[in-house]
């Protein structure tokens, strides 16, 4: 067969398809798929490799590092400090009602971070020492102070100090009105109360603890006032 010059000839083959030619028109296509596939999964890569606009830079990083680093030299130079500070705690107490601590007061936390939440727990004991009737409600409360307490370091208004957390008794049985409420001429003992509160600043302290009850009487705004505190010997520090 003979073309001229020229001429634009689709190939085909006449007569019976040889083996060899099928399997070339067959394998022709997965080819190019695999060709496409490899480019669209290159620009994928490309653009996977890119690192997004909104994450932090190596000098991002480093400066946050850097602010950290004078975070906690900053503050590592106040636990020094705190720690160098001298404080002793008289082991004084007061009271100005028949109900008051009967025995020994314990505190514990699980951290004594500054400014860091902790669990606070109290073993502590009450005696309403009155001859009839019963005790308002009761709860003890613990502060930590910057300086020593005297015999009279509470009891004008306006006293400074970082309230730590209060706590509740759970009376039951004999001898009780309530679960916050003694009858007269009982004490109760072992009292074990929990709390979950926010720690002083960081800074050594004394610890106070203290035992205020609910009355009439009282002009604070819930109408609790203190009936007894009393301050442990061993300062705190707050890391």
């Amino acid at each position: 067969m003979t073309f001229e010059s020229g001429d634009e000839v689709s190939p085909r083959i006449t007569g019976w398809d040889t083996y060899e030619a099928r399997c070339a028109r067959r394998a022709a296509k997965p080819i190019k798929r695999f060709l496409l596939a490899a480019v669209i999964s290159s620009v994928l890569v490309v653009a996977c490799a890119q690192r997004p606009s909104g994450a932090p830079s190596v000098d991002d990083r480093a400066a946050a590092g850097a602010k950290g680093s004078a975070a906690a030299a900053a503050r590592q130079a106040l636990v020094d400090a705190a720690a160098a500070k001298p404080l002793t705690c008289a082991r004084t107490r007061s009271s100005s009602s028949y109900v008051l601590f009967h025995g020994g007061v314990a505190y514990s936390a699980t951290s004594f971070v500054g400014d860091e939440q902790s669990t606070w727990t109290l073993h502590w004991s009450v005696s309403n020492n009155f001859t009839m009737g019963h005790s308002g409600k009761l709860r003890a409360e613990m502060y930590a102070m910057p300086e020593s307490a005297g015999p009279d370091s509470f009891d004008q208004e306006g006293w400074s100090g970082h309230r730590i957390a209060m706590f509740y008794p759970n009376f039951s049985g004999e001898g009780t009105y309530s679960t916050d409420q003694l009858n007269a001429l009982w004490h109760w003992d072992d009292i074990v109360s929990s709390a979950t509160a926010t720690n002083p600043p960081v800074g050594k302290y004394c610890m106070v603890v203290f035992l205020f009850e609910q009355s009439d009487s009282c002009k604070n705004s819930d109408h609790y006032c203190w009936d007894a505190w009393m301050q442990f010997s061993d300062p705190q520090l707050f890391n």
